[in-house]
């Protein structure tokens, strides 16, 4: 969830960013979170709430409690002089110590022009998700084995559901000039995946880096399903030579 509690008490005549365009971003993003995360983060924490209660087994209620402890808090204060070199090293090692490989840092500028339209996205998105989904449920058949979907979830994917603890991500979000295209569309894990996606995003915006340097580095999958056990060609040579 996209959080503004380092915008306060910032100086905004070093910036570009529009004071009042900030303050018309904050409700805007305010309004368009609730009514997009309505169907998909609440009702699946509901969902894995349920699942938890359900479990006879306590070792693995324990292993559930374990995951949905593992985002600390980060220390704004430790950050929030970060030049863009800094903050990039910072996020790198952020990426490593949640164990999300195959996930690249674009930067990339705050587009004001772009959110003017976004009150209307919500609609939108859910009937391109859906699009999505059934396109990787028919089409993307081999990809949704080799990240672990079984044949269950991929059922659901060909009637545009999402999978349990699955999310549609935008790649590219619109504030940053994203849009709908399936290109910017990409299936990772609502947990911890998407969890840590945002929380580094908000981190760059708490802190300040995003008034202060006009940019932000967003963590970009690069793939349509999220793998992070997925190997490139390159990889995949070296594996075989050492065989």
């Amino acid at each position: 969830m996209w959080e503004w509690r380092g915008l306060k008490n910032k100086n905004f005549k070093e910036a570009d960013i529009d004071l009042s365009s900030i303050a018309k971003l904050k409700n805007d993003m305010n309004i368009y979170a609730k009514n997009k995360l309505h169907e998909t983060t609440n009702k699946q924490n509901s969902k894995d709430c349920i699942k938890v209660s359900q479990m006879s087994n306590e070792e693995e209620k324990d292993k559930i409690s374990d995951v949905y402890s593992y985002l600390p808090q980060e220390n704004i204060e430790e950050i929030e002089n970060f030049d863009e070199d800094e903050m990039y090293e910072y996020l790198l090692k952020k990426l490593d110590f949640y164990h999300l490989s195959n996930i690249d840092l674009v930067k990339s500028s705050y587009v004001s022009e772009q959110f003017k339209t976004a009150r209307s996205l919500p609609g939108k998105f859910q009937r391109a998700r859906r699009s999505f989904l059934k396109l990787l449920g028919y089409h993307n058949l081999i990809e949704c084995m080799e990240a672990g979907i079984d044949d269950y979830e991929i059922s659901l994917l060909k009637r545009g559901i999402s999978p349990e603890n699955y999310n549609v991500h935008l790649k590219i979000p619109y504030e940053f000039g994203g849009d709908l295209d399936f290109s910017n569309l990409s299936l990772v894990k609502t947990f911890p995946t998407h969890e840590v996606i945002h929380k580094l995003i908000d981190l760059q915006i708490s802190s300040g880096f995003l008034v202060k340097h006009k940019k932000i580095y967003l963590p970009y999958v690069k793939d349509k399903i999220y793998n992070p056990d997925k190997k490139d060609e390159k990889q995949k040579i070296e594996d075989n030579f050492f065989e």
